[in-house]
């Protein structure tokens, strides 16, 4: 898991899928879990309401310490805005960031949201 992520670090940045979807900061996820649901993405303010909605629907949220590599993490951002990313172990996670790509950082426990497991392969 945390592997083919790391490998993404510094590669040229894809906003959309090969099906013209758009990836965002939606791409670690999308690229570990390929078949999760897509969704239509709504006004800046509202993104990360709905990335929480789909998590808590397709994926089972969980106490931060039970994390494993693969979950889902909801990080609290400036201005109130969530952003997604993926715990790949050793207190580091992935996650993109229209600027530079997908990139690693450390996990903060003080700014999460919340933890996701996905059980198994979503369609």
């Amino acid at each position: 898991i945390a592997q083919d992520l790391i490998n993404c670090v510094g590669q040229p940045y894809k906003r959309v899928d090969d099906n013209g979807k758009a990836l965002g900061c939606m791409a670690p996820v999308y690229l570990l879990y390929p078949n999760a649901p897509r969704f239509k993405w709504p006004p800046r303010y509202k993104l990360g309401e709905v990335m929480e909605q789909k998590f808590e629907q397709y994926a089972t949220k969980i106490d931060i310490k039970d994390i494993q590599p693969g979950d889902i993490v909801l990080i609290r951002l400036f201005e109130g805005l969530l952003h997604p990313a993926v715990y790949i172990g050793s207190d580091k996670i992935a996650h993109c960031l229209d600027s530079t790509g997908i990139q690693l950082s450390r996990l903060s426990p003080v700014r999460i949201k919340g933890v996701y497991r996905v059980c198994q392969q979503v369609d």
